[in-house]
């Protein structure tokens, strides 16, 4: 079996000419074992950056013909407070390197397809936003006053949005839609949310927005959608998409792009636009 490794490298400019390379290395590390892969998150930041340039690193563990025992992948686990590793399954791990490359945390996340929780963002003030999915329906999770008290989207799934504070306490948590990706992005104290959902869920949209309702354009029945949650956890606004959608965020604007096939029902496009 060929392993597979990633070697990440992290760069500092030095504008020294116009004529010179403006980039040096400043340190470089490998990140987990065979099978462990960090760039093939769409929905989700391989790397997230805190204010104090440490780096977290975003991965899935996957040795999909057990070629490694489970102390093997134990081992990249240093820190306390993770999932066990599940040797049948993609794991999830999330690493923190120092500013010189050290490794500050490693721990398996859970699984893809089970319980697990992914760092999604982290603001200004390194507050940090987690994802937790559950197998199953888990009641009483939300805070007061946040956007989702309940879960919804599916019958036997969970999904929710931690914001902790850097003292590890939690500021808020709510539900989410149950979506099959999920995106997020720190704007301040507030938090942009992407995902998708299969039915109209009360409260999600605002008049006037995009478009207000669930509406099922094709085979998948899958709508996007894009909400702004408060320093608190309460929805500010919110639309839907007639399609699944990726974001990015860039100097405090949102861009959106998708694929799609929707035979003229809805248009995506605005007069005098490329095509």
């Amino acid at each position: 079996m060929r392993k597979i490794v990633y070697f990440i490298l992290f760069f500092i400019c030095s504008f020294f000419s116009a004529q010179s390379f403006p980039y040096d290395r400043s340190w470089g590390t490998y990140v987990g074992g065979g099978g462990t892969e960090v760039l093939n998150l769409v929905d989700t930041k391989a790397f997230i950056v805190n204010q104090q340039d440490e780096v977290f690193v975003n991965a899935n563990t996957l040795d999909g013909n057990n070629v490694y025992p489970a102390s093997y992948h134990n081992q990249f686990a240093i820190s306390s407070g993770g999932y066990a590793y599940d040797s049948s399954q993609q794991n999830q791990f999330l690493n923190i390197f120092s500013t010189n490359g050290t490794q500050l945390y490693g721990a398996y996340k859970g699984t893809v397809a089970g319980s697990s929780e992914r760092l999604m963002a982290i603001d200004a003030q390194n507050n940090r936003y987690i994802l937790k999915r559950f197998a199953g329906l888990v009641p009483n999770l939300a805070t007061s006053g946040a956007w989702l008290s309940s879960p919804v989207g599916s019958t036997n799934k969970t999904v929710v949005l931690y914001k902790y504070a850097p003292n590890g306490n939690v500021i808020y948590a709510t539900y989410l839609p149950y979506s099959i990706s999920v995106s997020c992005f720190a704007d301040g104290d507030a938090v942009y949310v992407v995902g998708d959902v299969k039915q109209e869920i009360a409260g999600l949209s605002n008049p006037g927005v995009f478009q207000e309702n669930y509406t099922n354009f094709g085979p998948s029945g899958l709508n996007g959608f894009y909400v702004k949650l408060s320093a608190t956890g309460s929805k500010q606004i919110g639309t839907y998409f007639p399609t699944p959608i990726y974001a990015a965020y860039y100097n405090g604007g949102l861009y959106f792009w998708t694929d799609f096939s929707l035979s003229g029902q809805q248009s995506l496009v605005t007069p005098g636009t490329f095509q």
